[in-house]
């Protein structure tokens, strides 16, 4: 049985990185501080080396850690079908 994450983001696995692809070194964000913040820094660090939203969304889900993956991993299925969706979601772990 696939977890709701592979059925969710299956999609994006089918676009692959472009040859020679580095990724670079990102921060991980474990759902303490603001999500925002980490969003701004994953773009600034990210640039255009991802300039298709499958990339950036792969991309993105690899610098989440512990509460935040949790709530990523939980998201319904087809809730994110571009990166625009997911950068401007309202963040869920601020209280």
């Amino acid at each position: 049985m696939e977890s709701s994450h592979q059925i969710l983001f299956v999609w994006m696995d089918l676009v692959p990185f472009p040859a020679k692809f580095k990724q670079p070194t990102l921060q991980t964000y474990t759902g303490k501080g603001l999500a925002r913040q980490h969003v701004i820094h994953f773009k600034i660090l990210t640039g255009a080396i991802a300039d298709q939203d499958a990339l950036k969304i792969r991309l993105f889900a690899s610098t989440l850690k512990g509460t935040a993956f949790d709530w990523y991993s939980t998201l319904p299925e087809d809730s994110i079908p571009n990166w625009t969706m997911l950068e401007t979601l309202p963040d869920p772990l601020q209280r």
